[in-house]
């Protein structure tokens, strides 16, 4: 977009998008706790036991930051012309679980109640990666035409989002990893990411099993109830 290394001032930019920012802020900030209590509602309908929904709009400087970054293809121009129309995440939900299995009934529902435009499976990327690490799975979303038909949402109609869905371990990893990357001064050593890495082989086998001891407790359960109705009661098991 720009070949000459002096003519763009990335600073400037930055600044002039956060003013553009704090004119729209209110407005966003209205469409994630809109979606906050949707997500919560749709899940409570179906009876979806989760462990957290957690929700948050861009500060005005996460957004200054994104907003300036560089181009991939020319570093001397940033990779977004229009942010507020381009950054897809300024308003992001995060619903956590606690088993694997709630991950693909949560995907339905974003699915049958939200216009996706984008989903992204951070696992199968690792797999094409060839590396185990952060999964889960992320939508870009908006409100589908009927719900931006009514009158309390028309004013969301051209906002996306971004839907966060990850087990708690997943979380767990991910807010760590996180943490570590992105607040250490330092380049994080090899030895250090090969650590992370085997942590995500280990909490993926984690994850599995929870999986596994929950069902082998939740057929337990069904057989029990299913022998209290016959009132056969003797082999009913007793904790």
């Amino acid at each position: 977009m720009n070949n000459d290394l002096s003519s763009f001032n990335f600073e400037n930019y930055r600044i002039e998008n956060i003013e553009k920012y704090k004119k729209v802020f209110s407005i966003y900030e209205s469409f994630t706790l809109t979606l906050y209590e949707l997500i919560k509602k749709f899940l409570g309908n179906r009876n979806l036991k989760y462990y957290s929904i957690e929700h948050r709009t861009k500060d005005y400087k996460s957004f200054g930051e994104k907003s300036s970054i560089p181009s991939y293809e020319d570093p001397n121009s940033p990779k977004y012309d229009d942010p507020l129309k381009q950054i897809t995440d300024i308003s992001g939900i995060r619903v956590i679980t606690y088993f694997l299995d709630t991950i693909s009934d949560i995907e339905k529902v974003i699915e049958n109640e939200f216009d996706v435009i984008e989903k992204i499976d951070k696992k199968i990327n690792l797999i094409d990666e060839n590396r185990f690490g952060y999964q889960s799975i992320h939508y870009i979303i908006k409100l589908n035409e009927n719900r931006v038909g009514l009158s309390e949402y028309a004013k969301f109609k051209s906002l996306n989002a971004e839907i966060q869905i990850r087990t708690i371990l997943q979380h767990a990893w991910a807010e760590i990893e996180h943490d570590i990357q992105y607040k250490s001064v330092y380049t994080i050593p090899v030895n250090i990411k090969r650590r992370f890495t085997a942590l995500a082989g280990l909490l993926e086998i984690a994850d599995r099993e929870f999986q596994t001891i929950h069902n082998v407790d939740e057929k337990y359960n069904n057989e029990d109830m299913v022998k209290i109705k016959n009132c056969d009661y003797e082999e009913v098991r007793i904790t």
